[in-house]
C-alpha cells in the first residue's frame, strides 16, 4: 500500500477500488534514462561558483541602480507640473514610458541572450547558466507577467516564441521559461498554479526540454508537467496531478495522480461557450490602456501631488534637509506614516467589504458564463477583493477573522469545528478557491 500511495495510486473512493489499486502492477515509467550517473553529475568548482555568484550580484545591483536612477528622474520631472492637467500629462508621459521599457526589455533579452531554446543540458554556474538565469528573472519580472488569464498573457509568450493557439486561456502565473519548445493548441485552458516551465534540474546541469498541450485540453490546478511530456487534444489532466519526464497523455483520456495514470473523471464542469476574438481584443485592449491611460498616471501623480504639496510632508522634507538629527523630525515623521499606514488599512477595508457586495449582483451563482465579459470582469475583481492575503494574514490567527469573513458575506451559521473553520480560511487563502471565488457562494 506504501508503494501505491508513493506513486500517486491512491485516493480510492470504495474498498474495492482499493484493494484493485493496491493488487494492479504499478505503471513502468523509466524516468531514469535520459539523465546522467551518477559517474557523469557535473561539479562546479568553487572559483566557478563564486564568480557565478558575484556576476547575479552584480547584476541585481545594476539594475537597482538604473532603477533608482531613472525613478529619481522621472519622479523629479514629474513633480515640476504647474497645474493638474499638466500633472497627468506628465504621468502619463512618465509612466507610459517605464511600462513600455519594462515590458520590452525581457522581450529582447531573451532573444539577444538565447535566441530560440532548443533541447539541451546547461551546467549549473556556468556562463550559459548564468545566462539561463538572467532571461528566466527578467521574462518573470515583465509587467506583461501580471495579465495571467487574459488574452494580453497569450501574445506575451507568443512574443517570447512559444506556440500558442487561438483562444488559450492561461490562468497559471509561473511563466514558462523555455517558451521556444512550447506548443498549446486551440482552446486550451491551463489552471491556477500549473508549472510548464519546459526546463528541469538534475545532477548539476539543467535539462530543457518540449512540453506539448494539445486542442481543447483543460489542465487542472496545481498540476506539474516535466520536460518531454504531452496532453493529446482533447485530453485532460486532473487537479494536483503530474506528468513525468517521457509521458504522454493519449488523445481523448483523462489522467490523474503523481505520475498521473488514466482516469474516469470528468473534469470539465461547464460546456464551452463561445467567445468572439471582438470579445477578447476589447477586453485585453481595456486592461492595458486603462493601466497606461488611468492606473499609473493616477498613482504617479498622487504620490507627486502628495510629495510636493501636503503640509505634513513638506515640513517633514523641510525637516529632513538639516535636522535629521532633531527628534522632531522623527516623531514627525513617525506619526505622519502610522496615519498614512492606519488610513490605508482602513480605507482598504472598506473597499474589500463593500465592493464585492455591489458587483455580486453580476454573478449569479450556478450559471456558466463567458469569459472577457462583463460578468468576467465582475467575478475578477470579486475573487480579488475578497482573497486580500493581506487582511487574510492580519486577522487569521485572531478571534476577529470570523468577523471580518462575515463582513464578507460569508454565511457562517453552520461553522461548528475548528477543522471546517481552517478548510474555509484555507479556500480563502487559494489553496482550494471557492466556486465562484466570491463570498456569496461560501455558505456554511
Amino acid at each position: 500500500m506504501a508503494a501505491a500511495v508513493s506513486q500517486g495510486r491512491l485516493p480510492a473512493p470504495t474498498v474495492r477500488s482499493l484493494a484493485v489499486a493496491v493488487t494492479e502492477p504499478l505503471p513502468d515509467l523509466d524516468t531514469r534514462a535520459s539523465r546522467p550517473t551518477c559517474e557523469e553529475v557535473l561539479r562546479a568548482g568553487t572559483a566557478q561558483y563564486v564568480a557565478c555568484d558575484v556576476l547575479q550580484l552584480a547584476a541585481f545591483f545594476a539594475s537597482v541602480l538604473v532603477g533608482a536612477a531613472v525613478l529619481s528622474a522621472g519622479f523629479s520631472w514629474v513633480s515640476g507640473f504647474s497645474g493638474w492637467f499638466d500633472l497627468y500629462l506628465r504621468s502619463l508621459a512618465f509612466g507610459a514610458g517605464s511600462f513600455l521599457l519594462l515590458c520590452g526589455l525581457p522581450i529582447a533579452a531573451k532573444w539577444t541572450l538565447i535566441g530560440s531554446w532548443k533541447p539541451r543540458e546547461i551546467p549549473v554556474w556556468s556562463l550559459s547558466y548564468l545566462r539561463f538565469w538572467l532571461v528566466k528573472t527578467l521574462t518573470r519580472a515583465n509587467p506583461l507577467a501580471l495579465f495571467a488569464g487574459s488574452p494580453v498573457y497569450s501574445l506575451y509568450l507568443r512574443a517570447l516564441g512559444a506556440r500558442i493557439g487561438r483562444r488559450v486561456v492561461i490562468f497559471s502565473r509561473t511563466v514558462p521559461v523555455c517558451t521556444d519548445l512550447l506548443a498549446i493548441g486551440d482552446d486550451a485552458v491551463i489552471r491556477r498554479e500549473s508549472s510548464f516551465t519546459g526546463y528541469r534540474v538534475a545532477d548539476g546541469v539543467i535539462q530543457t526540454g518540449p512540453v506539448s498541450i494539445g486542442q481543447q485540453a483543460p489542465i487542472g490546478e496545481h498540476t506539474v508537467l516535466d520536460i518531454s511530456t504531452a496532453v493529446g487534444n482533447g485530453s485532460q489532466l486532473g487537479h494536483t496531478s503530474s506528468l513525468y519526464q517521457g509521458q504522454a497523455v493519449p488523445d481523448g483520456h483523462h489522467w490523474h495522480g503523481f505520475p498521473a495514470q488514466r482516469a474516469s473523471v470528468d473534469y470539465r464542469r461547464v460546456a464551452p461557450l463561445p467567445s468572439g476574438p471582438l470579445r477578447r481584443t476589447v477586453y485585453g485592449s481595456t486592461q492595458v490602456l486603462s493601466l497606461i491611460f488611468v492606473t499609473l498616471p493616477l498613482v504617479l501623480g498622487a504620490g507627486a501631488a502628495a510629495l510636493t504639496k501636503l503640509p505634513a510632508v513638506v515640513s517633514l522634507a523641510a525637516l529632513g534637509a538639516g535636522g535629521m538629527a532633531t527628534a522632531n523630525f522623527y516623531q514627525e515623521g513617525l506619526i505622519l506614516s502610522t496615519a498614512a499606514f492606519c488610513g490605508a488599512i482602513l480605507a482598504g477595508a472598506a473597499v474589500v467589504v463593500t465592493v464585492p457586495r455591489l458587483l455580486r449582483r453580476l454573478v449569479p451563482p450556478g450559471r456558466a458564463c463567458p469569459l472577457y465579459g462583463l460578468r468576467h470582469w465582475a467575478h475578477r475583481a470579486i475573487r480579488r477583493l475578497t482573497n486580500a492575503k493581506f487582511y487574510l494574514e492580519l486577522l487569521g490567527d485572531s478571534s476577529y477573522v470570523t468577523g471580518y469573513l462575515r463582513a464578507l458575506d460569508d454565511r457562517l451559521d453552520h461553522l461548528r469545528t475548528g477543522e471546517e473553520f481552517r478548510k474555509r480560511l484555507r479556500a480563502r487563502t487559494g489553496t482550494t478557491p471557492p466556486r465562484w471565488g466570491c463570498s456569496s457562494s461560501c455558505a456554511g
